[in-house]
Order: C-alpha cells, then structure tokens, then sequence
C-alpha cells in the first residue's frame, strides 16, 4: 500500500515537471490550436469583433405644456321690455263749410237813351208866302229789356264723419335676449416639441488583434 502511494506521487511529480518543461518551449496556434514552438509561430494582426456600448443623440417627440390667453364668447340673457299696444279707429263729427254758387237767369231792364238830330219843316205865313222852320234835336230816355243771369254765392256749412285713430297699451310683457359677451381666459395647452437625448446602444465593432499562428493559419490569412 506505501509502495503503491509512493508510485502515484512520484508519477505526478514527474508529469508536472514534464508539462511545466514543456509549456516553456511548445505553444499551441491561435487559429488552429496546433501545439508549436514558439519560434515557429508568426504574429498576423487579424480583425476580432467586438461588442461595445456607444452613446448617440436621439431625438423624440414630448408634450410640453404652455400657457395662453384664449379669447371665447359668452351669451348673456338681458331683459327687455315690451309693450303690446292696440290702435281703435272711431268716428268723430266734423264742421265744413262750402261756397254754393247759384247762377239765376231773368229779365233786365237796361237804360237806353235815343237821340234825335233837328229836322227842317215849312210853314205858311199869309197867303203866297212861305217860310222853313227848324227843329232842334231831341232827347228819349227810355228802357230796354235784356236776359240777364244772376249770380249768388252763399257759404254752406255741413258736417261730416271723420275717422281718428287712438292707440292704446294691452299689456306690457318683459322678454330676454342672448347678448354676446367676450371675455379672455388662461389655459395651459400641450404643445408637441422635437428634443434629442442620449441613449446608450449596443454596437459591434472590429478592432485589430496581434495573434500567433502556424505557418499554414499564416498563410492563410496572408491570402485573405
């Protein structure tokens, strides 16, 4: 049983000293993983991605509240009153008077005066002799009848109806009417505005990386 202990230890003792002597002259490829020396691998600078956390501007939209004066129309009731009136037609008597003229035709005696021019007559005086005696004129103051018309005028008074109109109050009543009134008001009011902000967002980048590799993984690459 010692013995058997002893062959263990010593068995691992010599394995770690072997791995140790070993890790100090083989490496493995970092393409391939094929274990080399490391004078037989070669440095290439190969693109790794990888993931970073980058801060960029976004913008979005926001309500914003401001605040405004804002004009608007109210109706108020007013009262108003009113009067319900009736209007009466009645007749009333009315004195006139008139010219009446009345044309009446009869007899009118017109003055006439006639004139006679003298006139010559003879005469006898004694027996064989003879004379001429003259006249003088004469005169007649007489009448002579014509138709006249007569005229009368007169003033005649006469009475008439006459309507007239009166106008009388039934009642009176009160109504309401709607008077626009404006009155002004401040309200607060969401505006929508653009902002930016800053937002940090996953991004994958390619950074170059020195590795080592065998020569075939160089070669490789070289191609690339």
């Amino acid at each position: 049983m010692n013995k058997m202990f002893v062959y263990v230890c010593v068995t691992a003792l010599a394995l770690t000293c072997t791995s140790r002597a070993m890790s100090e002259h083989l490496s493995a490829c970092a393409d391939c993983g094929a274990a080399a020396q490391k004078g037989e691998l070669v440095d290439r600078v190969i693109m790794v991605p990888k993931i970073c956390v980058e801060t960029v501007m976004k913008t979005r939209c926001i309500q914003v509240k401001e605040t405004r004066d804002e004009t608007y129309t109210i109706f108020q009731m007013k009262p108003v009153k009113r009067q319900i009136t009736k209007q009466h037609c009645y007749l009333v008597d009315e004195v006139r008077t008139k010219s009446v003229v009345t044309e009446q035709c009869h007899i009118v005696d017109v003055p006439e005066i006639t004139t006679y021019p003298p006139q010559e007559c003879k005469t006898c005086e004694g027996k064989g002799k003879g004379g001429v005696e003259v006249s003088d004129g004469a005169t007649d103051h007489g009448c002579r009848k014509v138709v006249g018309i007569a005229t009368t005028k007169c003033e005649v008074s006469y009475c008439v109806k006459v309507p007239k109109y009166k106008t009388e109050v039934c009642a009176e009543i009160e109504t309401f009417e709607l008077v626009p009134v404006e009155r002004t008001r401040t309200v607060s009011v969401c505006v929508p505005k653009i902002e930016e902000y800053p937002c940090d967002v996953t991004v994958k980048k390619w950074f170059p990386e020195t590795i080592k590799c065998c020569s075939t993984c160089a070669l490789h690459h070289s191609k690339k």
